[in-house]
Parts: structure tokens; C-alpha cells; sequence
């Protein structure tokens, strides 16, 4: 059920992951696969066994944040509100990345994503959003289950649905164990942004949808910072399939880490994240997403939604928790600073947010891998589908340390021949 796209990673640079955003889907009150310019609400199915679907979605797009009350009037958020037609009213001020049985009322995102520049790029701002005709919760693909909570930080595992009989034509096998049909993007006609300055100088501008066959809302030529901390920035759209709507936040500073180049993450050890705190932490917050076993099936996941006042301890029975699901090469932690605002229309939920996303490598003491024996030290091999280096005990099973066993695997050797190794394979707990 829950499933975070904070991350703000618009892809990723190894493959072979569990789908979220899925940049988590994120479930947090943005949706940075939409500011990427993401899918279109679907991907493959794998066919599992007995005549089943077992639904491997890789969407990111949907996102939630709040809570859900009736009747019409204002909705407020973290550094915003919206206002729109009769209805359903949604209030923001919590992410939804804490929330297993989240709203299902969010149908739709607009976001300004802000890039700090790096040593190589320079600084920049996108706009992107879409609406669709109902939650994308419908079809987000998997089911995120609560295993401990702690504080303001939650550790959930993933699992597929499974469909019998297998999903047919175009529709989704979805976490109800149901087949359905994904949700469908609808034009909401000239969408509005008021206080963004653009690379023209104007601080203003109206777009529409691409195409009908793309209803995308997009905007290029943003200029770096788009505004100034505390700025009101404003979106309105006039309305088509449905009535119109308005909603506003405020502008964020990019976030800046302190931390170093690398988090270190240890079984039994607190680990404190800090940066750059802004002049004024209630206009945002800080959603953090911890991921370290993107590669080869992910075990678990730590979503936290924290005050922006530049530090947090990681609690250390989450963390190590995590590292005891299982890891695999190149983990890394996301943090992305967020304010929103929102506004409720005929299927649901609206979000306006302005996000500033940094991801960090994780440091585990373990040595990551390219599907390459060269990037391990002596005596281990790279682990192609966890892409970690292990220990070599195809001549010596005793060889493996405590918490490891020796496995057998399938390999490809340099001239392309098919293979077979032994590793110290990490013992995973369940």
C-alpha cells in the first residue's frame, strides 16, 4: 500500500530494481515521477504461476499527503491552501509516505522541482503535472506492509499482488488481488502559475496540455532559483472535464547536505543526517527515503517525514532492522524538502508542490559492483544480480564468515560461457 516516490531519482543508474518512485509509487505528498516527465500509469506484467498475473508496476506517479474531510471550502497544506468546486476537501501537513492506508482521494500533482547545481551541471527548475480521472492507488502495483515504526520514521516491505485468473487486455493486477483498469488523464484545461520567474524575466506563464494523447502539463524555460524563499506562489487551472480550481505554496530554498559524500550505515549505530536548515522550517518539511537493496528484489524500505531544522537521527532499531531484510550494491538515501498546497475537485484531490531532492550513496562497508569481478577485492567475486562483492568459497564452504552461507550461482565468464560460482551469500532475515 505504501509506496514512496520521493526519492526524487527520475531513474536509476544500475537496473534490476523493485519498482517505485517507485521517484516511491512515491507516497509522499509529491509526485517527482510526474516533474520527470513520467509514465503513462502502467508497465508489464509477469505471469506467475497457477494461471495467475503477479504485478510487477513500475509506476511512480501517484502521491498522497494528509488526510481526508467532507464539505467545500479551503485546504490547507504545508505552506499553502487551494481552493475548488463542491465536494470532497482534502487537508495536507502530514506525508502520506508514513501512511500504510493512505488517502485515496489524490487524483492529480502540479510540481516545480528545484536542482541544485553541482560541480559538473548547472542549477535548474522544471515544472510538470497531470490529473487523472481517479487515485492512481488503484493501481499502484504493490503492497507496502508496516513492519515497525519509530518515531516519525516507518519501515514497510514490499509484495506483488497475485491475480487468478490472469489479468486480461489492459487492465492491472492491483493490491486488492482485483484486475483493473489503470486510471485515465484528463484535461483540466489552461493550468496557471503565477510568482515562478522565467529565463525571459516574466513571472508568469499559462500551459496546456501536450496533446490529447498526452494530457501532460510541462513548462521549460524556468529560471535558477525560480523565486526566493517564502515567495507565494500560485496555480490555478480554469477548468474543462472538470471544474476549475486554485491552490498555493511557498517557495523553498534548494536543500544543501552537510553530511559528506557518503552516509554510513551501521547495524546497532545511530545515524545522524544533516543540512543547511532554512531561515524559516515551517514553510517545509523533509521526507527522507532510505533504500538499500534496490538491486535484486527489494526487501524493505524507510520512509521518514521530519521538521526542516537541519538534522536528524536516523533510529537505530529501524536502520538496523533494514540492513538484517537483506542488502544489495550501490544503496543510497534520498531527501527531498517539500512544501505543498492543495485543492479538491469532483474525483478527489489536488497537489501543488515545490521540491528540492538530494540523494547520497550509502556507505555499508560493503563494496558495490558493475557485474564487474574487478571493482572486488581478492578472494571475492561480484554478486551479478545483487551487484555486491562476496566471497569466493567455491573451493572452501567454511570459508564464508558468520551471517553468510556459501551459494551457488549462475555466471558468465569473460569469454561469454555460462558458469557456475559459490558465494558467502548474506543470510536475509524474513
Amino acid at each position: 500500500m505504501l509506496r514512496s516516490v520521493i526519492s526524487g531519482r527520475c531513474d536509476r543508474s544500475h537496473a534490476g530494481a523493485l519498482g517505485y518512485g517507485s521517484a516511491v509509487a512515491v507516497v509522499a505528498a509529491i509526485s517527482l515521477a510526474w516533474a520527470c516527465g513520467g509514465g503513462d500509469g502502467s508497465s508489464d506484467d509477469d505471469q506467475g504461476a497457477t494461471g495467475g498475473t503477479r504485478s510487477d508496476d513500475d509506476d511512480n506517479d501517484s502521491t498522497t499527503g494528509g488526510t481526508d474531510g467532507k464539505g467545500g471550502g479551503d485546504t490547507s497544506a504545508i505552506g499553502g491552501s487551494g481552493t475548488g468546486g463542491s465536494g470532497a476537501t482534502a487537508t495536507g501537513g502530514s506525508s502520506a509516505a508514513l501512511l500504510v492506508n493512505r488517502s485515496e482521494q489524490t487524483v492529480g500533482d502540479f510540481t516545480i522541482t528545484v536542482k541544485a547545481p553541482s560541480s559538473d551541471t548547472a542549477g535548474s527548475t522544471t515544472f510538470s503535472g497531470r490529473v487523472r480521472n481517479e487515485a492512481l492507488l488503484a493501481s499502484d502495483g504493490y503492497v507496502w506492509t508496516l513492519l515497525e515504526e519509530s518515531g516519525k520514521c516507518q519501515l514497510t516491505q514490499p509484495q506483488a499482488p497475485f491475480c487468478d485468473p490472469t489479468c486480461t487486455g489492459t487492465t492491472k493486477c492491483v493490491r486488492t488481488n482485483n484486475c483493473v483498469e489503470p486510471p485515465v488523464e484528463q484535461d483540466v484545461g489552461a493550468v496557471t502559475v503565477k510568482g515562478l520567474k522565467l529565463s525571459s524575466g516574466e513571472d508568469e506563464f499559462t500551459v496546456n496540455i501536450q496533446s490529447e494523447n498526452k494530457k501532460i502539463y510541462q513548462k521549460t524555460g524556468i529560471a535558477y532559483p525560480p523565486c526566493a524563499a517564502g515567495d507565494k506562489l500560485g496555480l490555478s487551472a480554469e477548468g474543462k472535464t472538470y471544474e476549475a480550481f486554485s491552490m498555493e505554496t511557498t517557495c523553498i530554498d534548494p536543500l544543501e547536505m552537510t553530511v559528506g559524500d557518503a552516509v554510513s550505515l551501521q547495524k546497532g549505530k545511530t545515524t545522524k543526517l544533516t543540512w543547511t536548515a532554512p531561515d524559516n522550517p515551517d514553510t517545509s518539511k523533509i521526507l527522507i527515503e532510505i533504500d538499500i537493496s534496490h538491486h535484486g528484489g527489494q526487501t524493505g524500505q524507510i520512509n521518514c517525514e521530519v521538521d526542516d531544522t537541519g538534522s536528524f537521527d536516523l533510529p537505530e532499531a529501524l536502520t538496523t532492522h533494514l540492513i538484517e531484510l537483506g542488502y544489495a550494491g550501490f544503496p543510497d538515501v534520498s531527501l527531498t524538502r517539500v512544501a505543498w498546497g492543495s485543492a479538491s475537485m469532483e474525483p478527489g484531490r489536488v497537489d501543488f508542490s515545490i521540491v528540492s531532492t538530494v540523494d547520497l550513496p550509502i556507505d555499508l562497508g560493503v563494496t558495490s559492483c558493475d557485474k564487474d569481478d574487478s571493482d572486488c577485492a581478492d578472494g571475492e567475486l561480484c554478486n551479478d544480480t545483487l551487484m555486491v562483492c562476496e566471497i569466493d568459497c567455491s573451493d572452501d564452504a567454511d570459508a564464508c564468515p558468520a551471517g553468510t552461507r556459501c551459494t551457488e550461482h549462475a555466471d558468465t565468464n569473460a569469454d561469454g560461457e555460462q558458469t557456475t560460482i559459490k558465494l558467502c551469500d548474506q543470510v536475509r532475515s524474513p
